[in-house]
Parts: C-alpha cells; sequence; structure tokens
C-alpha cells in the first residue's frame, strides 16, 4: 500500500507540473501540443528525467498486481490522474530519442510502453465512467404486489438501478477535476483510435463546452476541433471498409422502367450545360431512321473496331459506361447504343438499307408495298431488340453514375434526374451509388480543415477504390477478358493531363489514366475515342439533340 501512496504522490506532482497555472487552472500551456522550442524541450528533459521511473515503477506494479490500480479503494479522482499520467508521460518519453545513441532501438521500447500505458489508461478510464455513473445512478420503485390475504395492503417497493453515462458535470464533481484535466482525460479515450472510445470524448467535450466554465473556452474549443477531425476521419476510414467489402450500385432504371417525367425545377435547369435549352430532346429516340444515320457515323465505326479489337462484341460480354450526364459520356452512350443495336444486327447492316432502297425502285408494285412495308418498320425504334439494355445478338451495356457530396445538393438531385431520364428514354439499364466520402478542403497531409478526416491524397485514393468496387460489381460473371468499363476520355483531356504535369514539374510520358486500355484494380479500362477531339462530341449531341450536363468536377480532381 505504500509503495501505491508513493507512486500516487509522484502522479499528483506530474499533475502540478502539467498543470501549473493553480490560479488559472484551464489556461492552455504551450507544452501540452509539443517540445517546439529550446525553453520547452528543456521542460520535457525534466518530466522524464523527473517521471520516466514512476511510468516504468507502475507499469511494473500493474504486471505484478493487474487489479490494484482498478480497485474501488482507490478513489476516482485518483484513478482519473494517474489514467492521464500513463497517457501522456507515455509520450512525453519520445522527446528524448533524439537525444539517445541507439535511438532506433530506444524507439522501439519507448513504442512498446506506449502502448502498454494507453491500454491501463484506457481500462482506469472505463473504470472511472463506470464508477460515477454507478454512483450517480437513480433509483427506480416497483411495486410488489401482496401475496396472501394476511399481508398489508401498503405495496413495497424493489430498487432498480436505471443505468446512465456519466456526465461532464459528474465527472467534474467526483474527480475533482478541472476543465483542462477532463479534456485530457478525453485525450485517454481518443488515442484508442476506436470510434466507441472517440464517441463517448466527444460527448464529453460537448457536455464540458455547454458548462461554459471560467477561462475553459480556448482549451476546450482546441481539444474539441482535435478529436471531431479524429471521429471524422475514423468515420470515414470505417465507412472505406464498408463500401468496399458490402455495398453495391443500386439499380434505378432497367430496359423496362416505365416512362418518367422531363425534369422540371431550378436543380434540373441548373445542372445543365448552358447550350441545352431546347424542349425536344430526345425526341429522334423512337426513329429507327435517325439511328440509322447515327451508325453511319465515322464514330461508331472507330468504336465498333475497337471494341472488336478486344473482343467485347460477343453476347457473353459486359460493358459499363463510366457515366456522368457530360458532353462526353453522353455522346459515348449514343454511339454504344447505335454500334450494339444497330450496326451490329446483321454485319452489312448498311448495305442492306441501300438494297432495301432499290428494290423499291426496281420490283412491281406488290413487291414495292412490301418492301414500303419493311422499311415503315425499320424506321422504329425495335426496342424487341433489347433485353437488359443490350442488344439480343450483343454484349450486356449499363451506365453507372457516381455521386459524390462536394456540391450543391439541388444541382446534384438535377443531375440524377437527368441522367435517370436520359437512361430510361433509352432503354438502358442505369446504376448509382453515392460516394459517402466529403472532399477535404485542407492542404495535401493537412488535417486542419479537411472536411472528412482525411488528406486530399487520402480521399483521391479512397474514393477511387470505391469506384472501381462499383465497377467489379457491375461487370461480375463476365468471362476473363470480356468485361470492361468504357471512359469518355479524349484528346482534349490528353492535353490537359500533359499541361498539368509540365506545371507540377513531372516529365511527360506515362500520363497516369490517360492509356486507350489498361487494368486497375483487376478492372479492364477502356478509353475507346481517346485520340478524338471534344468538338467531335458536340457535334453527335446537336446532330440529335440530347441533353448533356455541364462540367463541375474540381480543377483539382485527378478522377
Amino acid at each position: 500500500m505504500a509503495r501505491l501512496e508513493s507512486l500516487l504522490q509522484n502522479v499528483d506532482r506530474f499533475h502540478d507540473a502539467w498543470f501549473p497555472d493553480t490560479r488559472a487552472p484551464n489556461a492552455v500551456q504551450s507544452f501540452w501540443f509539443g517540445a517546439r522550442h529550446p525553453r520547452e524541450k528543456k521542460f520535457f528533459r525534466r518530466l522524464c528525467q523527473e517521471f520516466g521511473p514512476v511510468l516504468a515503477e507502475v507499469q511494473l506494479l500493474a504486471r505484478e498486481s493487474p487489479t490494484s490500480l482498478l480497485e474501488e479503494e482507490l478513489d476516482v479522482a485518483a484513478q482519473l490522474r494517474l489514467a492521464i499520467f500513463l497517457d501522456q508521460q507515455s509520450r512525453n518519453m519520445r522527446s528524448q530519442l533524439d537525444l539517445a545513441e541507439k535511438a532506433e532501438q530506444l524507439q522501439e521500447e519507448v513504442e512498446m510502453s506506449i502502448a502498454a500505458c494507453s491500454e491501463l489508461a484506457v481500462s482506469l478510464a472505463r473504470r472511472v465512467l463506470l464508477r460515477v455513473t454507478e454512483t450517480t445512478t437513480t433509483p427506480a420503485t416497483t411495486p410488489t404486489t401482496p401475496t396472501t390475504a394476511t399481508t398489508p395492503t401498503t405495496p413495497t417497493t424493489t430498487t432498480t438501478p436505471t443505468k446512465t453515462k456519466a456526465t461532464t458535470a459528474e465527472l467534474l464533481q467526483h474527480a475533482a477535476a478541472s476543465a483542462a484535466q477532463l479534456c485530457f482525460f478525453t485525450l485517454v479515450l481518443r488515442h484508442t483510435q476506436r470510434l466507441p472510445e472517440i464517441k463517448e470524448a466527444e460527448r464529453l467535450l460537448e457536455e464540458l463546452e455547454v458548462l461554459d466554465l471560467q477561462d475553459a473556452g480556448p482549451v476546450v474549443a482546441a481539444f474539441r476541433k482535435s478529436n471531431a477531425e479524429a471521429l471524422a476521419r475514423l468515420e470515414a476510414l470505417a465507412y472505406v471498409q464498408e463500401a468496399l467489402h458490402e455495398h453495391e450500385p443500386e439499380q434505378v432504371v432497367s430496359s423496362a422502367s416505365s416512362a418518367v417525367a422531363v425534369p422540371t425545377g431550378p436543380g434540373a435547369s441548373q445542372c445543365l450545360a448552358p447550350a441545352c435549352k431546347s424542349q425536344d430532346f430526345l425526341a429522334w429516340v423512337d426513329d429507327a431512321a435517325a439511328w440509322a444515320k447515327l451508325a453511319t457515323h465515322p464514330l461508331c465505326a472507330e468504336l465498333e473496331e475497337v471494341l472488336a479489337s478486344h473482343g467485347l462484341l460477343s453476347s457473353s460480354a459486359r460493358l459499363v459506361l463510366s457515366y456522368s450526364g457530360g458532353v462526353d459520356s453522353t455522346a459515348h452512350l449514343l454511339l454504344l447504343l447505335a454500334v450494339l443495336r444497330f450496326r451490329r444486327r446483321s454485319s452489312n447492316f448498311v448495305n442492306n438499307n441501300s438494297n432495301n432502297n432499290n428494290n423499291s425502285n426496281n420490283h412491281s408494285d406488290n413487291s414495292n408495298n412490301n418492301d414500303n412495308n419493311h422499311n415503315h418498320n425499320n424506321n422504329n425504334f425495335d426496342s424487341s431488340r433489347c433485353v437488359s439494355g443490350r442488344a439480343m445478338d450483343g454484349p450486356g451495356l449499363s451506365c453507372l453514375l457516381l455521386c459524390y457530396p462536394n456540391r450543391d445538393q439541388q444541382e446534384v438531385e438535377g443531375e440524377m434526374q437527368w441522367t435517370r431520364w436520359i437512361c430510361q428514354k433509352l432503354g438502358v439499364d442505369f446504376f448509382v451509388y453515392n460516394v459517402r466520402l466529403t472532399r477535404p478542403h485542407g492542404d495535401v497531409g493537412s488535417f486542419g480543415s479537411s472536411s472528412c478526416g482525411l488528406t486530399r491524397e487520402e480521399y483521391e485514393r479512397h474514393s477511387k477504390e470505391i469506384r472501381f468496387r462499383m465497377y467489379r460489381c457491375l461487370l461480375e460473371g463476365a468471362p476473363e477478358g470480356e468485361g470492361a468499363v468504357l471512359l469518355g476520355h479524349h484528346q482534349d483531356d490528353m492535353d490537359e493531363n500533359r499541361l498539368d504535369h509540365l506545371m507540377k514539374g513531372h516529365v511527360l510520358g506515362d500520363c497516369e489514366g490517360m492509356w486507350p486500355w489498361r487494368e486497375i484494380h483487376g478492372v479492364q479500362l477502356l478509353r475507346p475515342l481517346i485520340q478524338q477531339r471534344k468538338s467531335e462530341f458536340f457535334a453527335v449531341l446537336s446532330a440529335f439533340p440530347t441533353p448533356y450536363l455541364r462540367d463541375s468536377t474540381p480543377g483539382w480532381s485527378v478522377r
């Protein structure tokens, strides 16, 4: 017992050094945030010399008698102070690594000590919260019905504890702690890097902020900010793992979907490109003559040749168009449909059309009538040729829209309405996945102003992993080599990429993401019209009026 009392006295001395201003116990101390100046480095050396042995003695006692520090004879205040000491002083020992001759070996020892001290500190913190909860539990009375005629009529009661969480006010009272000490107590929970503990720390800090204690505002605000960032980061990482292992795109439109109304409202008009003002969009879609004309477009011939060269025109193949609703992906969608539903009807689609016209001039009246009937049938969109977004004798085609919560919600909803309407009008399977990662706003590698707890680099990496997970979901079941994701990149994109590389001082050569054919994360990526200019796609959508969305991709994005 004397040994434990001596240790606790030393822990109290540490608290006197760590919280030195007795007149303003909540005043922020510069050394709380690290030894950045000579004066602070000298202070940390003194802490390590004076309390390093105490730290080692506490760990030894914990190993010899694991429950001694958690027993109830050690009061709540002592346990709270001990938890803070273990959490902080174990990390303070890192400041001595630069002075050590065998820093690498010592670093391993320090990190092992931090892990052991953190585990003990968390156990103490849980014990503190439980004891304060039990101390402040409100009994509830439950009437007991008399069992015999001789039993008094006045009902007896039994006490059932009503469990609640310890509040910040109760912790301050029962642990005789200052607001600053309670902030460091929440740091014990935050250092676990586990969601339940960090959420508990967030609750305590929120309550502490509401109490509005004298001179506690700055320290509480600083700890709340750091804890909120840690919480956002863990929630983001937990979501990433869930998305990568459990989530799938949602099918919004199938080839059998009922008609939907043309999108209206502020959001729908806000997201459209300025050139898209016509109300006659896709009025031509039911006219096979229009599709026949589109099928003779040189871009269709090039697209068909590229798909054939990669073995992607068989009925077992699966194609996924990365669809944003912009001019590039929308033009690709029209061209793909023209190839799959019209050019693929027969190997001599164009020749058959010209033969029909010749036959109508050379045959008898009866033959002319038959040919006219045949041509009339060809002038209507043959939806029976399409099953689940495919021509009956061609590959399956679906569109995937990935939504990010980085822009105005009204505009995002408008984009969703338009892309859904376009795919429904064209009879294409349409899938959507909402990426629940908010774009960070701070500098790369900085958490200070990040809105999702991730650095920009991490955000790009994880959003890319999620994107490819959704691609794989839609390509699942395709024979090896017969599934691909189609991207609408073109020469203008390559030019921008090269310029971006030059501005960043990178050498030319491998422009990331701009290869015509590439495998990434187990997904075959195909950019079939990479050699074309964007102006060609504008021309297609002008000749065959189809709405497309304005480009809202952030300038910094590398997606």
